[in-house]
């Protein structure tokens, strides 16, 4: 019988209180003076996680704007020495090109993670 989402607390729960009930939405009373400090403790967590999050959407936005006229200047200067077929330099500017694309596709990637551990933090309190 799975308590919630946190098997860590469930397993505590479930070895020192015998629980009865069969609902898996309503726990017990002991069960839920047994989450409250861990509830407590992700307050700050949540915090924290959203200041991040707000801090990576702000950086990601800038940085939207300064990478993607340099990604284009860089496609252009790739175009330019495959014409001149100086092969070298178009492996160079090929690199630098897939750097500023997964620094964009980063920072999308962090914001996900920060926010789905929220969303989980979140759904640990209301439970």
């Amino acid at each position: 019988m799975m308590l919630g989402w946190y098997p860590c607390c469930d397993i505590l729960a479930l070895f020192l209180i015998p629980v009865y009930n069969t609902d898996e939405r309503r726990a017990t009373p002991m069960v839920a003076l047994i989450k409250l400090p861990f509830k407590l403790l992700s307050l700050p967590l949540i915090a924290f996680f959203v200041f991040v999050r707000f801090l990576v959407r702000i950086l990601s936005n800038i940085s939207g704007y300064i990478l993607s006229p340099l990604i284009l200047f860089i496609l252009g200067c790739g175009v330019y020495t495959v014409i001149t077929r100086q092969w070298n330099h178009v492996l160079l500017i090929g690199i630098v090109e897939a750097i500023c694309l997964s620094a964009l596709f980063g920072t999308v990637l962090i914001e996900t993670f920060l926010d789905w551990c929220c969303s989980i933090l979140k759904g640990f309190v209301r439970s």
